[in-house]
């Protein structure tokens, strides 16, 4: 019984942090996958601003994304690609809070998620930024 009493603590903290570090990483997934697509859609240039928030929120179920927390950039020339054509940026953070927060000296991370996509048209081109 004295070795169950010593052991119990630590084992109950291993289970929470593997739960603390399993729901971190589904989030960031999440994001990472809400961002991606809305990236995706900014680059066929026929959404709004407004729009593509929408689509980070509206990919983003399980995560309270708010709307000061995207931000979107455009490139009239983005030398990461050959050819240099117009980008558009999508950039999500969201602020973490931990199940356990009073076992950690941090009550709170931000989970960040950057996607790049280039702005084309139908016809294959590229296009002046619209946003």
């Amino acid at each position: 019984m004295v070795e169950l009493a010593l052991i119990l603590p630590l084992v109950i903290v291993i289970i929470f942090g593997i739960m603390e570090f399993s729901y971190m990483m589904f989030r960031n997934a999440t994001i990472s996958n809400a961002t991606r697509e809305a990236a995706r859609k900014a680059g066929f240039n026929r959404y709004t601003r407004t729009q593509i928030k929408g689509f980070v929120t509206s990919n983003a179920t399980s995560v309270n994304i708010a709307a000061d927390g995207i931000k979107i950039t455009t490139s009239a020339s983005d030398s990461n690609y050959p050819g240099n054509p117009p980008s558009v940026t999508v950039e999500t953070s969201v602020a973490h809070q931990f199940i356990m927060g009073a076992l950690f000296p941090v009550s709170s991370i931000t989970l960040k998620s950057q996607q790049r996509a280039i702005i084309m048209t139908y016809a294959g081109g590229y296009e002046n930024v619209t946003f």
